[in-house]
């Protein structure tokens, strides 16, 4: 009895109690998504086929990024993920001749891009030099040594004797190193 009074004020008491304070009021609004899985599929297939890669390969990387490799690697590109986890040695030597193309077309365009942009340099600013550090030494101005020319020769060596001695005839100076 004393049980069901218990529960009786505590029912009434959240019945009161909610409708004490009114509910918050919030706008929102339905916003209809449009799922195209033909878009995705399409967009996979684009990707697989710029990697040179099959569907089902495409499909495996994107799996493989979900897992640990994606938490500690997450920029590797495909070749590389798969190349990493790949299942077979023949596997891994596809992968990695792919990425050899792929970057050989990357560096190829990079170069491409270096003597375009070499040439505009020379074009828009000829003899300036592209860049100028604060301190550094003007061109030229290394290490220019003695003045003197150096002479290295091994030990029982005819055509080295004979040299010096040209030299030393044409009264050259000259730094006589033995090797």
């Amino acid at each position: 009895m004393i049980l069901r009074s218990l529960l009786a004020a505590v029912v009434l008491f959240a019945a009161f109690g909610a409708s004490a304070q009114p509910a918050p009021v919030t706008n929102s609004r339905m916003v209809p998504t449009q799922v195209q899985p033909g878009a995705d599929a399409a967009l996979d297939e684009r990707q697989a086929r710029e990697w040179g890669l099959h569907l089902e390969e495409w499909a495996r990387y994107r799996q493989l990024m979900q897992g640990p490799l994606g938490v500690y690697s997450p920029q590797l590109d495909p070749l590389t993920a798969l190349g990493i986890e790949a299942r077979s040695e023949e596997e891994r030597r596809r992968y990695a001749e792919l990425q050899v193309q792929a970057e050989a077309r990357r560096v190829g365009k990079t170069l491409a891009y270096q003597r375009a942009y070499d040439a505009g340099w020379q074009l828009l600013f000829p003899g300036q030099p592209r860049v100028s550090l604060p301190g550094a030494k003007a061109q030229g101005a290394g290490n220019t040594g003695s003045g003197r020319l150096a002479v290295f020769v091994k030990a029982d060596c005819a055509p080295c004797a004979q040299r010096v001695q040209q030299l030393q005839a044409a009264g050259t100076a000259f730094d006589l190193y033995m090797v």
